[in-house]
């Protein structure tokens, strides 16, 4: 068999195996055809299970914040007042559990100095 009809076999092969199952990506371990439409199918995929938000958090709610950029990834972060304002994006169980985690953050106890 010559390199053209052995070549037009593996295509063949390939979008045949690519048709199986949606959604799906052919990569050859021989020329390494396909890497990048998988790179690019993983990416699709995991940012398509998270969500974008903003969250205002105590500047004292380290747990929170350290939750937040261990978990997911920070947008935009500022500071005003005592409170960290985050853009972040993460998983929709992550974003559950960063709600009840600031939830659950006391508020800053105040002390009058006029005592």
């Amino acid at each position: 068999m010559e390199l053209a009809a052995l070549i037009t076999a593996r295509n063949a092969a390939f979008r045949l195996l690519g048709n199986r199952r949606s959604p799906s990506v052919v990569v050859s371990a021989l020329t390494g055809e396909g890497v990048d439409r998988l790179a690019e199918e993983v990416e699709r995929h995991i940012l398509e299970g998270q969500t974008e938000t903003e969250f205002r958090i105590p500047a004292g709610a380290g747990k929170v914040l350290a939750f937040l950029a261990d978990r997911g990834t920070i947008l935009d972060k500022s500071y005003d007042d005592g409170v960290v304002s985050v853009r972040v994006r993460l998983a929709r169980a992550d974003l559950a559990r960063a709600d009840r985690m600031i939830n659950t953050v006391p508020e800053k106890k105040r002390t009058d100095s006029d005592d």
